[in-house]
């Protein structure tokens, strides 16, 4: 009669299948490096998370305790390996966005205390004429209006090629900025299950986006949505079903915002993220008031059953000079808003 297993044998098969799934989803959401790529990551993790099932017995035949724990020595140093890369990689792309916008406020700076300084030069010039005019000299008079006419004359000439030599400075440093994103974005993975971008293209370009708008007068506008009751998809009809779901909010999204201006992201499990650059208060509720619309509405067929899944919107425009963090706060506070009002809504509606 074959021998039942331990209790501490199934703990012990649960945890390393657990550990498995882990190491697959940190190899699936990698971000890319100038180090490391991401499908070389994506592989090691694979690898080692198979060779974790081997010692679990769930594949093949016992590593043995000494092979497990070489094993993990190979987990914990490809995962340190993997996130001091992409530490430096997030940093260096934050640390280039920060100059650039640094140089940007320096150059506004400068620019406003030389205007301050022609300023104080004029309000002398007219107390001068003010003065003429007290003591009533028709010659002082005109000497001393001749002059101010000149000075203001020279200038105003002055400023106005300061001011375009700093509008050019500018302008190319954003265009600098706006080319690092295009690049960053060109290189953003695809979520493979509902094909819009990944939770690593959204760690990397969205604190990047947040400096362009603050730098500039662009508008910005991020939504967190997350599928209501999705577990009780999951539970009453199977993984698979779930995954079908996913599919298709994925492809309402992408149908809800298809400018090239517009990201869409899978954040994690069921919540996404969009992004809307050149958006702001007055079409932001709109377009999140669509998208639930858009996404309750469709019908999507789950073996037997006529299924719509609907969604909880947070939304929130980015405010001036705020940071990324805050930015995100707000986002997801109104989220969870959005679960508390009872879901299946866009939160909040003081956006209107």
């Amino acid at each position: 009669m074959p021998r039942q297993a331990s209790n501490n044998q199934l703990e012990d098969h649960d945890g390393k299948d657990t550990l498995a799934s882990i190491l697959r989803t940190l190899g699936e959401f990698a971000l890319p490096t100038r180090q490391i790529a991401a499908s070389d990551f994506q592989n090691t993790m694979e690898s080692l998370a198979r060779k974790i099932l081997v010692s679990a017995g769930i594949e093949k035949d016992d590593l043995g305790s000494k092979g497990l724990q070489k094993v993990y020595a190979e987990v914990r140093q490809a995962v340190r390996r993997q996130r001091k890369a992409e530490s430096e990689e997030y940093s260096h792309h934050r640390q280039s966005a920060s100059i650039i916008v640094a140089d940007l406020v320096a150059g506004l700076r400068k620019s406003l205390e030389e205007r301050r300084g022609h300023d104080e030069q004029i309000v002398k010039s007219l107390s001068e004429m003010e003065q003429a005019v007290e003591e009533g000299n028709l010659d002082d008079i005109r000497r001393v209006c001749s002059k101010t006419v000149h000075q203001i004359k020279d200038i105003v000439a002055v400023q106005r090629e300061r001011d375009q030599e700093r509008l050019e400075e500018l302008s190319g440093q954003l265009r600098s900025m706006k080319t690092e994103l295009i690049q960053t974005q060109s290189k953003m993975k695809r979520d493979p299950l509902t094909e819009v971008l990944n939770r690593g293209a959204f760690d990397s370009t969205f604190a990047q986006t947040v400096d362009i708008a603050n730098a500039s007068t662009m508008e910005l506008t991020l939504y967190m949505l997350d599928l209501d009751h999705f577990k009780q998809v999951n539970d009453n009809y199977g993984h698979q079903a779930g995954d079908t779901v996913l599919k298709e909010v994925g492809k309402q999204l992408i149908r809800s915002f298809p400018r090239k201006d517009d990201m869409v992201f899978r954040y994690g499990g069921e919540e996404f993220v969009v992004l809307c650059r050149n958006t702001g208060t007055d079409d932001a509720y709109m377009l999140g008031e669509r998208m639930r619309r858009q996404i309750a509405q469709k019908t999507i067929d789950l073996s037997d059953v006529q299924y719509h899944q609907t969604v909880s919107i947070g939304c929130a425009v980015l405010h001036a000079q705020e940071s990324p963090e805050e930015f995100l706060k707000r986002a997801d506070d109104a989220l969870y808003a959005a679960k508390r009002n009872g879901r299946n809504r866009v939160e909040p509606e003081s956006i209107r």
